[in-house]
């Protein structure tokens, strides 16, 4: 399962040590600065729908009513994302899901492509590298086939039984 840090959402200016693990899978350690930069890419677009509405100080808040503020909730979510991807890649076999060199060539250069039109400043606010992007596509990808896989191997007929029922 997953073992994760409570550190995460590293301020503009902190380092961090991005090989550092903060969670595993299995064999599977997941780095902190991948993760680091998931939740910072993530806070983007957080910021692009609530910082109007909230202000500054959205990210210590509670906005969803969850007991949590929106930094422990990005926190929380980008590592459950993380480890979804990860659980879904063991099983793309399973559902006959593959990524082909030409895909993965593709990712690549969109990475690239990513941190030469990204300013120095916006690349290290959000903890990026090259290869970090590379997999965050290739995670994307993995949870956009894999998600299609299963919803078409799903049955969806009901039996007039079935339907019928009225208690658990």
């Amino acid at each position: 399962g997953v073992m994760a840090s409570s550190v995460l959402v590293a301020g503009c200016g902190k380092s961090i040590d991005q090989d550092a693990v903060v969670a595993t899978l299995g064999e599977k350690e997941i780095s902190l600065g991948f993760a680091n930069f998931m939740a910072q890419y993530q806070a983007i677009t957080y910021d692009s729908y609530f910082l109007s509405a909230y202000g500054e100080n959205m990210w210590s808040q509670d906005l969803f009513g969850n007991g949590s503020t929106l930094t422990d909730t990005v926190k929380d979510g980008v590592l459950e994302s993380i480890e979804l991807n990860y659980l879904l890649e063991q099983h793309m076999e399973d559902y006959k899901v593959e990524i082909t060199d030409d895909e993965l060539a593709a990712m690549k250069e969109a990475a690239k492509q990513f941190m030469e039109d990204n300013s120095k400043a916006a690349i290290k606010a959000l903890g990026a590298e090259e290869e970090y992007v590379t997999e965050m596509l290739r995670l994307n990808l993995i949870q956009t086939r894999m998600q299609e896989a299963i919803q078409n191997e799903v049955d969806t007929e009901v039996s007039d039984e079935e339907a019928a029922q009225r208690t658990f």
